[in-house]
Formats: structure tokens, sequence, C-alpha cells
């Protein structure tokens, strides 16, 4: 079965808690709303533990291993959110990132400093709300994410 882990700091068009959706074949784990901010300045080992205890799914996590990372990265908390992302992704998960242009240049440096492994971008305006939900569909649908032009 494949397996998928969506998180972002904003909301998850038409997804309001988090929640594991099924298709065929295939899980997604739907973390929307989740605060990159409150986290700042605790330990990475600390922060990764506390962010999933704030998932509802530690288990869900555990127990799935999703192999695809799906992130947005915006303007906000982008220390906290590629710590998180290299916490989460390993070596082994195909990563996603959903991003704005804002600090673009910046965030493919921290690609590099976090030592992230060829990760996708996908361009959207600020909050991503739409993309990542597009990305979502996609996946159950097909069981992979292919690149989207720009949208809103």
């Amino acid at each position: 079965m494949k397996r998928a882990l969506f998180i972002s700091y904003n909301g998850i068009k038409g997804i309001g808690a988090p929640q594991v959706i099924e298709g065929e074949n295939r899980l997604a784990i739907v973390l929307p709303g989740v605060p990159m901010s409150e986290y700042l300045g605790i330990d990475p080992v600390l922060r990764k533990q506390k962010m999933i205890e704030l998932f509802y799914c530690e288990e869900v996590l555990e127990q799935h291993d999703p192999s695809i990372l799906v992130m947005y990265i915006g303007d906000h908390g982008l220390a906290e959110a590629f710590s998180l992302a290299s916490m989460l992704a390993g070596e082994d998960k195909e990563l996603h990132f959903v991003s704005c242009e804002c600090q673009s240049k910046r965030k493919k440096e921290l690609c590099g400093e976090w030592l992230l492994p060829n990760p996708h971008f996908h361009e959207t305006t600020c909050g991503g709300e739409y993309v990542m939900r597009a990305l979502l569909d996609q996946f159950i649908a097909t069981g992979v994410i292919t690149c989207f032009p720009r949208q809103g």
C-alpha cells in the first residue's frame, strides 16, 4: 500500500481536522493547521515528539510509515518547517514542497542546509490550500504525485 503524509501550517481545502483518507491501495495522513511557530527554541527531538503528539495520530504514523511527504512551506516558520521536514523525510522518502514565491531562494538554500534529497517544488500562491488539496486528490486517485503548474 502506498502511503503519504500531507502537512501544512495552513488549511488544506475542504479538510478541517487531521484525518486518514484511503483510496484503492493508497492511504493519506492529512494534518492541516499544524502551528510551526509554537515550537521555536525547542530541541529538535522534543519538537518532533510534540508535533506528533499534537497530531492525534502518532500510532497512525508509526503503523503506516508514509513513503511520501508533502508539506506546505510558506513565508513563516521556515526553520521549523525545514527542521520538521528533515526529521520526517529521512533518506528514503519522496519529498514534495508546496511553496509560494516568498523567500523562494532561501527555501532552496535551506534544502541544502538541511540535506533534504531532491525535493519536488510545486508553486502556489500564499497559503497553498488549493494545491495541497489537488496533490492530495491526485495521490488518492492515482497513487502518484506529479508537478502542478502555478495555481491559486
